[in-house]
């Protein structure tokens, strides 16, 4: 089994690309600059502890594919 690792710098890379988004809805910027403030927080909690790297979760790549098989008879 291939474990995935995530070095903790690429979280400046995901916040950089956060923070570069143009967004006209004030809810929507909102929520961006939240998600920025919690990947920040991370970032720096991760290099409190000295943590280089962090194992990626296995998830789902297609969230529909679980559904698509499944028909509801009426």
């Amino acid at each position: 089994m291939d474990t995935k690792r995530v070095r903790t710098s690429k979280l400046d890379s995901v916040i950089a690309e956060f923070d570069s988004f143009e967004l006209k809805d004030e809810k929507a910027r909102y929520f961006r600059d939240c998600a920025v403030k919690y990947i920040e927080l991370l970032a720096d909690r991760l290099d409190d502890l000295g943590i280089k790297s962090i194992k990626k979760c296995p998830c789902r790549t297609n969230p529909v594919k679980d559904t698509e098989k499944n028909t509801t008879k009426l």
